[in-house]
């Protein structure tokens, strides 16, 4: 629009120059009375004046919208390289989880502070991230090792509880034995033998050392008094 009154505006001067020699020249309209000098420098040299005028308010205004634009793109370069810095910290920090076969529980932390920090990003924040499989990746290697974590867990956790179990009946077991072992001594030496009147030991009924004397006494009782097992018999 600027060259149009710029053209406009020279034109105007090359008629009113033309004008002030011929004036019919310039002037193709009204009477022949009214084709004068005068009437060019008004017709001619208002027109030029205005055209002026309107091509520096023109300029003003394509000045005033160039360093408006030339702020826009400076305004939109200081954003995308702010965004382009908060893009490339993550970005590192996602990097540092990259060789998947070393994560390990400890890098949870690590894992769950990168994936913070990406989703806080904004969405063309998020496009500049050109590692996001990594972080994928290290997220999953975590899930899995956290699943086996916690079946070793359980598997633990039963294994304490059966050996636990295993102990508390062996000590009961023991302690059933200790107490039934007395009464199976005494049941054992409850029994009826036999002994003689001038012997020493005590017999089974029928043992030939009998044949003399018979005199029944419960075991317990032969071995209180003194008596010992016959060797023959094995009471």
């Amino acid at each position: 629009m600027d060259s149009l009154f710029f053209l406009l505006s020279f034109l105007c001067f090359i008629c009113l120059v033309i004008g002030v020699f011929r004036p019919r020249t310039v002037i193709r309209w009204g009477l022949d009375e009214q084709k004068t000098k005068k009437n060019v420098m008004k017709y001619y040299g208002i027109g030029m004046i205005l055209f002026l005028i309107l091509f520096s308010i023109n300029v003003d205004d394509s000045s005033v919208e160039k360093s408006n634009l030339n702020t826009e793109i400076s305004s939109v370069e200081q954003t995308v390289n702010a965004d382009e810095k908060i893009a490339s910290n993550i970005e590192k920090k996602i990097e540092d989880l990259r060789n998947a076969e070393s994560i390990t529980l400890d890098k949870a932390v690590s894992v769950m502070e990168a994936r913070i920090l990406y989703d806080a990003l904004t969405a063309d924040q998020k496009e500049l991230v050109s590692n996001l499989n990594v972080l994928t990746n290290a997220e999953n290697k975590i899930e899995v090792l956290e699943t086996e974590a916690a079946k070793q867990a359980v598997a633990q956790e039963q294994a304490q509880i059966k050996s636990e179990v295993q102990a508390t009946a062996s000590s009961q077991a023991d302690k059933e034995i200790v107490t039934l072992q007395p009464q199976a001594q005494t049941q054992t030496n409850e029994y009826t033998v036999y002994i003689t009147r001038t012997g020493e030991k005590y017999h089974r009924s029928g043992c030939r050392y009998l044949k003399q004397s018979q005199i029944s006494i419960s075991k317990s009782d032969a071995i209180n008094q003194g008596y010992t097992p016959c060797s023959v018999c094995n009471p």
